[in-house]
């Protein structure tokens, strides 16, 4: 091109010459030493320019032949690149098709002809075969290759991972994926399980960075980010009861009440968190506030336990209240029934117990109004039939597991036995036990329950 360029300027300036010399042409005398030469100017100037010519083409001959062996190194190389990304492109459609032979065979080939550019994406390829075939050995020696390329760099990180998980190697799988989420902070492959391994971990700090990362990717809805933030909250306050710290368990309580009210777990700490704050009418007022939609037996047993506290109001006033809250669900009976026994006015837990037991037998009220029976000295037989009838009575909801059924004493917001996060749902035993709830029978070991 540069040749070309040079060629065209020279015969312009030799064009522009030969007008002038039409109008200027003249004899010129050269020396050259004995010899003088005689000849006019323009076939003087026709000789130069004819010489140029043919100096600028042997030049250029020479050029050219000296760079064809580049050329033709360049040549054989661009053809072997062409054709490690035409094996590449087999080989991954051939695993795409679940033809493993054959993408192995399109990986081989790539590989014999593959360059620092394509040799990343050669090694991705055989990773991936590598992990469909769980050869996760081969997997690891292959990785360094694909590490070095940007372009492949988060495939590999996956399959690393994938890995990883495969082995069980859950601190490895952890690395990967916090190396990923500094490179890689908006992909869900990173996101995911990484939050799900902070949950096991009840790592709740940066759980809550992940959370907001999948939140602003839109890869999780804004009502269950804000469970998930409540749950987070009520696990760091109780974590702070624990320690003694009130005050601070009141403010994340309060926070965790604030972005799910409905959340039997977020009334359960906030009213709890009150009470240790020294807080009691204040807690015993948001239970019976929540009593009326939700009668739930975890707040009626914290409503028992805040009633029982020292106070200037009487058990009788705060069962009565609690009752009124909702006068015909069972679990207000049940509820007042055991504040009544505790200030031993036995006849009006009796009364109440019967008539709940006429809407819903439900086992925890033959057994409230067993204990009434042993209280006020109804005989054996009475007692025995009671307690019968709470064996064949459906067992009581509890805190299972959807995922792996596993029954917990209380709500936690991780199962302890799958290690699941937020799966924990309160609702009744599939398989009811044979004997029942041995905390039954605490008050009445000496009754025969044969007879």
């Amino acid at each position: 091109m540069r040749f070309l360029l040079w060629l065209i300027l020279f015969i312009a300036l030799f064009v522009g010459a030969g007008l002038w010399l039409t109008q200027h042409d003249a004899y010129i005398s050269l020396t050259w030493g004995d010899y003088i030469i005689q000849t006019k100017r323009s076939v003087f100037l026709t000789l130069c320019a004819v010489l140029f010519v043919l100096f600028w083409t042997c030049a250029s001959s020479i050029h050219w032949f000296v760079g064809l062996p580049g050329r033709i190194k360049r040549y054989f190389k661009r053809k072997r690149e062409l054709d490690s990304w035409k094996h590449l492109a087999l080989g991954l459609s051939s695993l795409a098709g679940g033809n493993i032979p054959n993408a192995t065979k399109h990986a081989k080939y790539a590989k014999r002809s593959a360059n620092s550019d394509t040799q990343p994406h050669v090694a991705l390829l055989q990773m991936q075969i590598a992990a469909k075939t769980n050869q996760f050995k081969e997997l690891k020696n292959l990785s360094n290759a694909a590490l070095i390329n940007p372009q492949t760099e988060a495939h590999t990180l996956k399959l690393l991972f994938d890995a990883a998980e495969y082995e069980r190697d859950t601190m490895k799988a952890l690395t990967l994926l916090e190396t990923a989420y500094t490179k890689y902070p908006d992909q869900a492959w990173v996101l995911l399980p990484l939050l799900t391994f902070y949950h096991q971990q009840k790592n709740w700090v940066k759980a809550k960075i992940v959370l907001h990362s999948l939140k602003k990717q839109k890869l999780i809805s804004s009502a269950l980010c804000d469970r998930y933030h409540a749950i987070y909250a009520i696990e760091e306050a109780r974590f702070l009861i624990r320690q003694g710290n009130y005050k601070a368990a009141l403010h994340l309580a309060k926070h965790a009440y604030k972005l799910a009210k409905d959340f039997i777990p977020t009334i359960e700490t906030l009213a709890l968190t009150m009470s240790k704050c020294g807080d009691n009418k204040d807690a015993l007022h948001l239970i019976r506030k929540h009593w009326v939609k939700t009668p739930h037996p975890v707040l009626g047993e914290l409503y028992r336990r805040i009633a029982l506290l020292p106070s200037h109001l009487s058990l009788s006033m705060l069962a009565e209240s609690l009752w009124k809250a909702n006068p015909n669900h069972p679990e207000s009976a049940a509820v007042y029934a055991q504040l009544m026994v505790e200030n031993k006015q036995y006849a009006k837990a009796k009364e109440k117990l019967v008539e709940a037991i006429r809407i819903s037998q439900k086992r925890k009220l033959f057994e409230g109004l067993a204990k009434v029976e042993s209280q006020l000295g109804s005989s054996a037989d009475t007692i025995n039939a009671l307690l019968r009838q709470a064996l064949q009575a459906p067992g009581e909801p509890s805190w299972i597991c959807h995922d792996c059924s596993h029954v917990m004493p209380e709500w936690n917001a991780s199962c302890e036995h799958c290690h699941h996060f937020d799966t924990l749902a309160w609702d009744r035993v599939k398989i009811a036990s044979l004997v029942g709830n041995p905390r039954i029978y605490e008050d009445f070991k000496a009754i025969n329950l044969d007879q």
